[in-house]
């Protein structure tokens, strides 16, 4: 049977992650990671890889983001892991667009130093979404340098009154108004130039909003 959808869907964390392994903290995501945390914050999710690995029969492919930032031995490497490893050629990671998903990425530079900008241009996201149409994340010379705000626990009135908001993003702000909870549009997504072209031409009551 055709697996083709199930392996997309395992990569797709890695294809958006961050220098260091973390993930962008999306709507109404919190920090998660696919490196071991050793000291650092984020939940660690990078054993789903051990289990797919075994899934699809030592993909090296697959075993890369383990080979890439090491593993941390949980119940999933404890059933699921091989004891060696697929050999994977861990280069540098390439340019990512999720056009369902509704982001892009960019990555110039070597994994160390790696700097990287992502856009998110997708659907709202439903009750988990938050009002941040075409908000970036993006990471300068292998460090964080603009964030999402991610989310908090949903009982505190931070939640509706800051992290959803609008101001709490990277994004662009209409007299000072939250965005209307709309898909944005991709317009360009070159890599050969790294530039990514968004649209979201009503997120913003009267104005067409457009950022590359």
């Amino acid at each position: 049977s055709d697996t083709t959808d199930l392996k997309s869907l395992l990569m797709a964390p890695y294809s958006i992650a961050s220098p260091d392994g973390t993930l962008p903290m999306l709507n109404d995501g919190s920090l998660t990671r696919l490196s071991p945390a050793n000291g650092g914050e984020g939940v660690y999710k990078g054993s789903l890889y051990e289990e797919g690995v075994n899934l699809f029969s030592s993909d090296a492919q697959i075993a890369e983001p383990l080979t890439k930032w090491n593993r941390s031995y949980d119940f999933r490497a404890l059933v699921f892991g091989e004891f060696v490893l697929p050999s994977a050629s861990v280069g540098t990671q390439e340019d990512a667009l999720l056009p369902t998903m509704g982001v892009g990425l960019m990555r110039v530079g070597a994994a160390a130093s790696q700097s990287t900008v992502l856009m998110d241009f997708g659907p709202h996201g439903g009750h988990h979404g938050h009002a941040d149409k075409l908000g970036i994340t993006a990471w300068l010379g292998g460090r964080p340098a603009i964030g999402e705000s991610g989310s908090i626990g949903y009982g505190t009135s931070l939640y509706k009154g800051w992290y959803k908001r609008s101001l709490a993003h990277s994004t662009v702000l209409v007299d000072g108004q939250d965005h209307e909870a709309v898909a944005g549009e991709l317009v360009v997504f070159d890599s050969a130039n790294k530039r990514i072209v968004a649209s979201a031409n009503t997120a913003a009551e009267g104005v067409n909003l457009t950022r590359m």
